[in-house]
């Protein structure tokens, strides 16, 4: 008898507990799904000549959770002007790895902001496999060139067998 009582008194608390839960997660919920949304665009280029780099694989991370073999949440392709299309992003900030074949895979950080829909990130560069031009300086902790324009912005990802 006594295990019906204890069980009938806490019962009320453990519903009420279940409908505050709900109450506190609507707002955010509904938030998440008002926030507004943007997109952006950019171009891939080449270190050097500035040429636009077809086929560049741009993948999108969120910045909070990125690591490294992690899935993407979204992913693309350059065009023949090197051109990148992001669509339906929220605001906030993102991690985009881009990487072609016999050119260094470099990551850049991406911040939606919440006053632009449209945004263009401008032109991003990606360095030659290997690039003896590159002065040591300018290396990062992988043995992977930094852009001296960007080396505030700009993240190394280092595979295991570095």
């Amino acid at each position: 008898m006594n295990t019906r009582i204890a069980l009938a008194e806490r019962l009320p608390l453990a519903v009420a507990l279940i409908a505050a839960a709900v109450l506190l997660a609507s707002p955010l919920a509904a938030r998440a799904a008002q926030s507004p949304v943007a997109n952006v665009e950019a171009v891939i280029v080449d270190v050097h000549s500035s040429m636009p780099l077809e086929g560049a694989h741009v993948r999108v991370f969120n910045a909070d959770t990125y690591r490294v073999g992690l899935q993407p949440f979204q992913e693309t392709r350059t065009d023949k002007q090197g051109t990148f299309q992001l669509k339906g992003l929220h605001h906030g900030d993102y991690r985009l790895q881009v990487s072609r074949r016999g050119y260094q895979t470099m990551a850049y950080t991406l911040d939606v902001t919440s006053s632009e829909h449209e945004q263009y990130a401008g032109h991003l560069v990606l360095y030659p496999s290997d690039d003896p031009a590159l002065p040591r300086a300018l290396k990062g902790p992988c043995g992977r060139p930094m852009d001296p324009k960007q080396t505030a912005s700009v993240y190394m990802i280092c595979s295991g067998n570095q």
